[in-house]
Parts: structure tokens; sequence; C-alpha cells
């Protein structure tokens, strides 16, 4: 055979299968339209069928949670549902505070999950309770370095004047990290030794996004916390790794308990917020008090 002849004939073959391709698949979405279209038309002769009973149903349905707030009734959901259940279902619209209230406890479990405590798992910078000159001043220092991503952050001074609270502030606006008191990071490398998850452990702190190391200098210490501590901060040091560390401690006292060489580059790049004011609980209980008195 003609090598040119041939080649034509297998041109025009491949020509001829290509147009039967698409006469088939014409001819399927054809068939496909066809079938949407009487599923379209089964679906709103459904939806036709609910009318009456949706039509009777009130405008309105105060939310069992929430009886102040009113939910309005959903025709498409309605019938979504009473498909589904092969029985008559109303739906109603959400309630804003139900939602709003999943959405706080999703987000409770989140940090409570970062070891966020309870008594700081709300915390932000905007409920900061900001209402004196000092702890205005402390807020703006705290947001400033969250906002550069500073290296580290020193809160210290009494107990109950919202270190806790603005080092959770931090860990929000950060969107992710860990937060562990002194006590319980020495608990948990002790505990790692039986289970053999020591390295692992030590990877997490020091490769967490955000550290906060909380209430450090309440730790009764031991010969194996020093070399951890100083390889997890010294790690963040040199990795640039935000870290908080939250003390009751005075300064003097904490170099002595952090060690000169691990204060040495702490203080390379460290903003200190000395929290010197008076303890909100105690201002609460005077508070309390001075109301009792009125009231009498």
């Amino acid at each position: 055979m003609n090598p040119i002849t041939s080649t034509s004939t297998e041109r025009k073959e491949d020509l001829g299968g290509r147009i039967g391709s698409v006469v088939n698949l014409a001819e399927h979405m054809s068939d496909a339209v066809a079938s949407l279209e009487r599923s379209h038309a089964k679906w709103k002769a459904f939806c036709d069928e609910q009318r009456a009973a949706f039509d009777a149903l009130p405008a309105a349905r105060a939310c069992p949670h929430h009886p102040a707030v009113l939910r309005a009734k959903l025709f498409e959901e309605t019938c979504q549902k009473t498909w589904q259940a092969r029985e008559f279902k109303a739906a109603w619209a959400p309630c804003p505070e139900c939602r709003d209230a999943d959405a706080r406890a999703r987000q409770r479990a989140f940090w409570a999950k970062r070891g966020v405590p309870a008594r700081v798992v709300e915390a932000t910078f905007a409920n900061f309770q900001a209402d004196t000159k000092e702890r205005v001043t402390a807020l703006g220092k705290v947001t400033a370095w969250s906002r550069c991503h500073g290296v580290f952050l020193m809160l210290t001074g009494k107990t109950g004047t919202g270190k806790g609270h603005l080092a959770a502030g931090c860990l929000k606006a950060q969107g992710n990290g860990l937060f562990i008191t002194h006590v319980d990071m020495l608990a948990d490398l002790r505990a790692s030794y039986t289970l053999g998850t020591t390295q692992s452990l030590i990877t997490t702190w020091r490769e967490a996004e955000l550290l906060v190391l909380d209430e450090f200098g309440l730790s009764p210490g031991g010969r194996d916390e020093d070399p951890m501590l100083y390889q997890v901060l010294a790690t963040r040091y040199e990795q640039r790794r935000p870290t908080i560390i939250t003390s009751n401690l005075e300064i003097p006292a904490l170099r002595e308990a952090l060690g000169l060489r691990l204060m040495d580059r702490i203080q390379e790049d460290c903003v200190t917020v000395i929290c010197d004011w008076e303890s909100w609980r105690t201002g609460r209980l005077k508070g309390e008090a001075a109301d009792r008195g009125v009231r009498r």
C-alpha cells in the first residue's frame, strides 16, 4: 500500500473516531440534562407538598436556651430535613447566642489543649483591666512586643497582677503556642523518663511557635532541670522563637534562678515588664467589703 494513501486512511479513521466520541458524549450529556431536569421537577413537587405544613408553622420560634432570641423558619432547610427524615421536620434559623457560645467553647477547648489554665483561658488584650496608668503602660509594652515579634518577654511582680492574663493574650494574638507552668514543666520532664519521651518533650518546648513559661521560680528544681531549661531557652534564643517568662521573683533573684549564661542570652533581646501594682484579687475583695458596708 502506498504510504501516503495509508496515512490518509489512518487520519480519516482517527477523525471518524473522534467525531463518534463527540456524538456519544453529546448523547450522554443530553441524558444527564434530562435526568437533572426530572430530579429538579421531583424536588419542586416535593417542596410544594410541604408548603401547607410549613405555612402553618409560626413565623418564628424562641431558642430553647435563649428565650429572648426568636429564630425564623426556613423553607428550603425544612424540605431537606423532611426529605431525609421521611416525615415533616421544621427547620429554624440558628440562634446567634448559641453559635457564639459554641465558638467560645471551641476556643476554650483549643487553648486548654495548649496548656492555658482555666483562670486565663478567655484572657485577651481587649479584656485586660487597664484601669491605672501603670497597667496601661504595661499593656502597651506587651502588645508592642507581640506585634514586633520580640524574642523574650519577662513579666515579673506580685501575684494577682495579671501576668498570666497578659501572657495568654500574647498567645491569642500569636494564634498558637504552648503555656506551661515551671512546676508542670519539671513534672512532665520527670514523667518522660519512664515513658521514654524526654527528647520529644524537649523538642516540643523548643519548637513551639510561642512558649509561655509561667510562674518561674516555683519549681523545686533538681540537677536534671538546669540542663533541660538551658537547652530549651538557649535554642529558642538561637532560633529567635518568642518566649514569655512570668515570675513573682524580683530581677536579681530571677537572674540567679536562670543562671548567668542563660540570663546573658535572654537580656540580649528582651522586654521586661514589672507588674508592681496591687493584686486585682485584693482590690476586688476590698470592693466587695465596701459594698457590704454600704448595704448595711
